[in-house]
Order: C-alpha cells, then sequence, then structure tokens
C-alpha cells in the first residue's frame, strides 16, 4: 500500500495473464500455472518491500530516515545510487525483483 502499485501491478497482471492465454490456447489451467509462475515473484517482492516499510503499532521514523537517505544519495551520487524505490517501481524499466534486488545493494552500500 505504501508505493501506490496497485493500479499498475493490475495492468500488467492482465497484460500478462493475456499473454499467457494466448500462449496456452484452451488449456487454462496450464495458462493460469504459467501466470502464477511470472507474476507471483513479482508480486511477492513488492509485498515485501512495503511490509520493511512499516509494522504495525510502530513508529514510521525509520522509513521515512531511509527515505530521505535514499532521495540524497541519489542526489549527490546519481551514478552510484538509483532514484528512490517508489520512482523505480513506477518505470516499466525494472521489474519489482530488480528493484528490490538493487534497493538491497544500495542500502549495504550506504551502511
Amino acid at each position: 500500500p505504501f508505493f501506490s502499485e496497485g493500479i499498475n501491478m493490475a495492468f500488467h497482471d492482465v497484460a500478462i495473464l493475456d499473454q499467457c492465454l494466448a500462449r496456452h490456447k484452451g488449456d487454462r489451467h496450464s495458462a493460469l500455472e504459467a501466470y502464477s509462475k511470472i507474476r507471483g515473484p513479482e508480486s511477492v517482492a513488492l509485498v515485501e518491500m512495503s511490509r520493511s516499510l512499516y509494522t504495525p503499532g510502530q513508529e514510521r521514523s525509520g522509513a521515512l530516515f531511509w527515505h530521505r537517505l535514499e532521495l540524497l544519495a541519489h542526489k549527490f551520487f546519481p551514478s552510484l545510487f538509483t532514484a528512490p524505490t517508489h520512482a523505480l517501481l513506477q518505470s516499466p524499466d525494472m521489474s519489482p525483483i530488480q528493484v528490490r534486488k538493487r534497493k538491497r545493494l544500495e542500502k549495504l552500500a550506504l551502511v
């Protein structure tokens, strides 16, 4: 919920489901299995990133700290640090899995 990616994920889901149904003509079971293999990991990555920002009952200051640090790192070292997570997730160039991997590496570099 923190990345406002619900509708974007839904559009991607529809596109991938359409491709899977076309590829597995008449075999909905196989089409849905293919769809799950493609989209499942992407959905898990997005949920994990979102959950890492907020734990119910806890203050959000830690998430805000990392967000500001992300902004500053990208501003002053754009060749080393990518745009903030929410911006990368809106880009068609990176999947949620790729964003999660990149941001983990950047966080390690900042620590």
